[in-house]
């Protein structure tokens, strides 16, 4: 390995280090009370080296938010690769890849919840900032595509709704539902019959029915 190839390696472990460091320090202490002295302590590095990777906290945390909605994407893309039906049963296949997330990467999961709104009220986005807001409208298209496919298929019925009308309403309320479940997550603890999965896969079950045909 050359000199070159070692820098580029050891520099790509830095900044995976120093992601980690960010991440766990947003999710515990959330993102306004945490700082780029903070991260840089996480990281056992200085404050200057740390702002010789990134410049701000902002541009740390789009990595880690594309990181998120990247990670999301493959997972409804490779599920959806692997079933080859109708547009209906592509639905069932989307919400068990938001299961599997949820499940499988709720550091990554409670990030997006904690920075979204950010994300959607920047009136200049960052270059990461639109990294995120074109993998976001990836889903938005492939819900679209799975909407009207199981029009032509018969799966789903019509309810009047177009294609971007029923991805945007549909992504609207699995992310509402769990922001609520993440905010509530000790309530519903306390309570034996309600926990996160029941109250997602309810959330689904209703979406679903709405749109069985009759």
């Amino acid at each position: 390995m050359g000199i070159s190839e070692r820098k580029e390696r050891e520099k790509a472990l830095r900044i995976k280090e120093i992601l980690k460091a960010a991440r766990k320090l947003f999710t515990s202490k959330g993102y306004s009370n945490t700082t780029m002295l903070d991260i840089a302590e996480k990281s056992e590095l200085s404050r200057r080296t740390l702002y010789h990777y990134f410049t701000s906290k902002e541009e740390i945390s789009y990595t880690l938010m594309l990181e998120a909605y990247e990670s999301l994407r493959d997972i409804i893309n490779d599920a959806i690769d692997g079933s080859m039906t109708t547009g209906y049963d592509k639905l069932i296949t989307v919400q068990n890849a938001f299961l599997k997330f949820y499940r499988e990467k709720f550091e990554l999961f409670s990030f997006t919840l904690q920075l979204d709104h950010r994300l959607n009220l920047m009136e200049d986005p960052s270059e990461e900032a639109k990294k995120c807001l074109m993998v976001m409208d990836s889903l938005f298209v492939l819900m679209e595509s799975i909407y009207e496919e199981g029009l032509k298929d018969g799966s789903i019925r019509d309810i009047g709704s177009t294609p971007r009308q029923f991805s945007v309403t549909i992504l609207t309320m699995i992310q509402a539902t769990l922001q609520k479940i993440y905010v509530r997550k000790s309530w519903m603890e306390s309570n034996k019959d309600i926990n996160d999965i029941v109250i997602i896969k309810t959330m689904f079950n209703i979406c679903l029915t709405a749109i069985t045909p009759l």
